[in-house]
């Protein structure tokens, strides 16, 4: 099914340039439930850098409570009870008994509002030529300035051989292509033979698709702060990840940070290995002196977070 050390590949992917000028063309993200609020979140983030279309595909729960706040210029698909049921159709034993490493945690994966990352990306790439995927909890922090070569980049865990061969090396929920098969090439993987969800057959990419990877100031995850203490103070934080702030948040020296992944209202079993990271992002938008981060910070005090507690956000 995958190779003992599934992450021997990452030596011979190469890394995608943020220099510019970026030739991306829309993004994309799937809204489910009353959790499909995050999507108002990232597109308002989107909207602080880009004008490029939204595609969003979201069920009727997720379009509701999006109605009021979701950013200009997003193109949202409501799908209709048959699509989501024919999608359980597909799946109609529990994940735990289709994937064995889902570990009990099949209630936050379900598998079949999963499989429509890969229809939002079929619509916005035939439609746009190009779309970057994002999870709806994906907060952008600065511009996407890359110019695409390839036709897949993907956004690797980097972490152990192990992880990457349980669970996948890259996350899927931050995935750029301008290849219209692979949408197609993905949702086949997913449903046919992928070992955990639709996040492990990602391995597989490289030996269908010309690909790159994402450098690290890209979706900017739990992997990335799971190690640290949770008792540092925030100063010491600040140095273990070495992450600066000024005009800017910059990762590891000069690369700036373009977003972070993370539920700002977290499920309860979640919130331990959320901690630091929901820490260091408020102190980040706090510190920074960019205007976009000032106008982010206060969308979410303001907007978000109230609707968030409102609409229950984080209690699974």
């Amino acid at each position: 099914m995958y190779p003992e050390t599934a992450g021997e590949h990452l030596d011979t992917i190469p890394e995608q340039s943020d220099r510019g000028p970026s030739n991306l063309e829309s993004f994309s993200t799937v809204a489910v439930g009353v959790e499909g609020y995050e999507a108002a979140l990232l597109t308002n983030s989107i909207r602080l850098y880009s004008d490029k279309p939204v595609y969003v595909f979201a069920d009727e729960t997720a379009a509701r409570v999006l109605q009021e706040d979701m950013a200009e210029n997003v193109d949202m698909t409501v799908m209709d009870s048959d699509l989501l049921q024919e999608r359980k159709m597909k799946f109609p034993v529990g994940s735990s008994a289709i994937w064995k490493n889902i570990g009990g945690f099949e209630d936050l994966y379900p598998p079949d509002a999963l499989s429509l990352k890969m229809d939002v990306m079929a619509k916005a790439i035939k439609a746009c030529g190009n779309t970057l995927f994002l999870d709806a909890d994906v907060i952008m922090v600065n511009p996407v300035e890359c110019d695409f070569k390839s036709s897949v980049t993907l956004s690797p865990h980097r972490e152990s051989d192990k992880m990457g061969k349980d669970y996948g090396i890259y996350n899927a929920g931050y995935i750029y292509s301008g290849d219209s098969d692979f949408p197609d090439f993905w949702e086949k993987a997913y449903f046919n033979d992928s070992a955990f969800l639709e996040q492990e057959c990602l391995n597989r990419v490289h030996n269908e698709f010309d690909t790159s990877a994402f450098h690290e100031g890209h979706n900017y995850g739990m992997w990335r702060t799971r190690p640290v203490n949770q008792n540092l103070s925030m100063d010491d934080l600040f140095k273990g990840l070495n992450i600066k702030v000024e005009d800017n948040i910059y990762l590891n020296g000069e690369s700036k940070m373009v977003s972070f992944h993370t539920h700002l209202r977290p499920p309860e079993r979640k919130r331990p290995a959320l901690f630091n990271l929901v820490r260091i992002f408020y102190e980040c938008l706090k510190r920074s002196t960019k205007k976009a981060h000032k106008e982010l910070l206060d969308f979410i005090s303001s907007v978000f977070i109230p609707k968030a507690f409102e609409y229950g956000l984080g209690r699974g």
